[in-house]
């Protein structure tokens, strides 16, 4: 049985070795991009949400400059046990 895992804060992310990717809901962008989980919490707070709701709106397309973003939490902790670096 999967077990399910609740992330609110960056710092929760930081420390559990997650990653978030940013895409671009413009038709016509695309674009998708590796957030920098350190960056984001020095600017924000380490105790800034997570969620699509408090961090969505905070960001910008860096290809189009559009606003309409979504994010996508990667478990990246998984792909590097699987490697032996974990």
């Amino acid at each position: 049985m999967a077990r399910s895992v609740s992330y609110t804060t960056l710092d929760e992310l930081i420390v559990s070795h997650f990653s978030l990717t940013a895409h671009c809901c413009n038709s016509k962008c695309q674009h998708s991009n590796d957030l920098d989980l350190m960056d984001l919490a020095w600017k924000l707070g380490p105790y800034h949400s997570c969620g699509a709701d408090g961090l969505e709106p905070k960001l910008r397309c860096t290809k189009c400059g559009g606003r309409q973003v979504s994010i996508k939490v990667n478990p990246q902790f998984l792909e590097n046990r699987q490697r032996g670096i974990y």
